[in-house]
């Protein structure tokens, strides 16, 4: 009987890829070693080999989404209070606190490994796979982490801001994208990803006043940990930028919608516009099109919404094909 040994995120993912494509056949056997897991590295005064209050707390949270995550996909509860004494004993985990800045270890593999043995006869052995996996990527892979926190920058942040501070490879943006097809095929894991995503953004608020934060593989200073859990919402300024403007490139992918890459020449901002095919006259249609053909300049008037100096969304709203002199000159 074949084995597949899960110790490693990529191993995880590596085995989600073929159970969602079916090739892993009916008769195999699967084992976690030292995976899942997940560590907690903090820089600061208070935290020398010390487990404070407050990640404490966000550990026992980790505990509790862990006996929830079981009740969900193995008795099909909504919480852990169906839980027998037994199974809450073998899902207990033990955190491990290592010397210097703290270093907090907990390893999940049991629970993992008592997840997918749990499931054995109740369903197909490819949908085991899916569960125990993604019930385990849920809580402890860096992938996810990334992806709560980054998801959580998008809710007051620009998408472009939140990807510099909170990035995913294109590595783990492929891995997202199986995590997203697997809740597709087992509905019953979109509870365990918001128990977990709200798990994950609690834990970061209790450890935030750390000066350098290692969530998991999130890393973070101590103002952007507050950055990400912020709950305030910056506004957008409405403005006009209307002048001279330099096409850089045109994007025609999206049906009777037009994106086009443009510098500013008054300060050399660039940015992407937008308008509709039917938006615009012919002669501004033509305006642009031999602007572009020809490299030269063009003067458009621009609709467009401003964040601290950077450009959100823009508009055009015409376009004149000769650029437009400034007052004073001949």
């Amino acid at each position: 009987m074949p084995e597949f040994v899960v110790n490693s995120e990529k191993d995880a993912f590596d085995l989600l890829k073929k159970a969602l494509g079916e090739q892993l056949g009916e008769d195999f056997h699967l084992r976690f070693q030292d995976w899942p897991r997940v560590q907690v590295t903090l820089k600061g005064d208070e935290y020398h080999s010390t487990i404070t209050p407050s990640l404490m707390q966000g550990l026992l949270d980790l505990q509790h989404g862990i006996n929830k995550t079981y009740a969900q996909l193995v008795y099909d509860q909504p919480d852990a209070r169906s839980l027998k004494d037994s199974d809450k004993a073998e899902l207990e985990f033990k955190a491990k606190v290592e010397e210097g800045s703290s270093l907090v270890t907990v390893d999940l593999s049991d629970f993992a490994q008592k997840l997918v043995t749990s499931l054995v006869g109740k369903m197909e052995p490819s949908h085991i796979v899916i569960l125990g996996v993604v019930g385990a990527t849920l809580w402890a892979a860096t992938t996810m982490y990334k992806h709560y926190a980054n998801k959580e920058l998008k809710k007051k942040e620009l998408d472009v801001e939140a990807d510099k501070l909170v990035n995913l490879s294109k590595e783990e943006t492929a891995r997202l994208a199986l995590v997203t097809q697997a809740l597709a095929a087992q509905p019953r894991l979109a509870a365990v990803q918001e128990s977990a995503a709200s798990t994950s953004m609690a834990m970061l608020k209790g450890i935030s006043d750390a000066d350098l934060i290692d969530l998991n593989g999130v890393k973070l200073t101590q103002a952007e940990a507050r950055q990400v859990l912020s709950t305030v919402r910056r506004t957008s300024n409405e403005i006009q930028i209307n002048g001279n403007y330099r096409i850089l490139s045109v994007d025609t992918s999206k049906d009777e919608e037009f994106r086009i890459k443009v510098r500013f020449l008054t300060d050399g901002r660039e940015f992407v516009a937008k308008f509709r095919d039917d938006s615009l006259d012919r002669e501004h249609l033509r305006a642009l099109q031999q602007a572009e053909w020809g490299k030269s300049p063009v003067y458009l008037s621009v609709n467009a919404t401003e964040l601290e100096g950077q450009v959100t969304t823009a508009t055009i709203v015409s376009a004149t094909q000769q650029p437009v002199k400034p007052a004073g000159q001949a």
